[in-house]
């Protein structure tokens, strides 16, 4: 699920006034968002302690610059002042967040930042090959991007592309796995079968 088309037009640099009241979101998930969007207006610096998925955890000054709703979770993109470059961060893992004294401007334009860091990780990512029925086509092209490359009687083979270690997908195979097949590469689908492995152990 992503909510990024919403902010698709010119007028991105420009915060629009959106109502997410439907998203049963955590309230103080939202209320980190407002704090965001707040910064975002004022042109400030925030600072906050963050934690990534491989459990690292720093301070991270950043300057925000946009905030969307994606996969169920919310993410802000800025200008992280340590690094020196544009980053994302999932609001959920970002702790005691506050804003600096600190201000900054930019002139850029933040619909082409978004494209140039969805570009440099998308250099990253594995092509996955599935087989499945075509009667769940519509549900797998929900979920994955790519093409279908060939068709075996009642069955349709398609190559995505996926980050290695995203969560989100890795989970959705693994929900789909009595109606999917994963072909290649054969790395990732003994990582699937690892973790199958290691569920199994928990209900014998």
């Amino acid at each position: 699920m992503s909510m990024k088309h919403l902010y698709s037009d010119v007028n991105i640099n420009a915060l629009p006034d959106v109502d997410f009241s439907v998203v049963t979101e955590n309230p103080h998930i939202m209320k980190c968002v407002d704090l965001i969007n707040k910064a975002i207006k004022e042109q400030r610096t925030i600072k906050f302690i963050y934690t990534n998925s491989a459990g690292n955890t720093k301070e991270v000054f950043l300057n925000p610059l946009h905030t969307y709703y994606k996969w169920y979770s919310w993410y802000a993109f800025g200008y992280d002042t340590s690094k020196k470059d544009y980053h994302l961060f999932k609001v959920v893992r970002m702790k005691n967040i506050s804003l600096t004294k600190e201000l900054f401007q930019t002139e850029d334009n933040i619909a082409n930042l978004l494209s140039d860091f969805e570009k440099r990780r998308n250099q990253t990512n594995i092509t996955v090959t599935l087989s499945y029925k075509q009667e769940i086509d519509t549900l797998v092209n929900e979920y994955f991007k790519g093409k279908i490359i060939e068709t075996v009687n009642d069955c349709f083979i398609r190559e995505i592309e996926i980050k290695e270690n995203d969560f989100m997908i890795f989970s959705i195979l693994l929900g789909l796995c009595d109606k999917v097949k994963i072909l290649s590469p054969q790395k990732y689908k003994e990582k699937v079968l690892i973790h199958i492995g290691k569920i199994k152990k928990n209900f014998i």
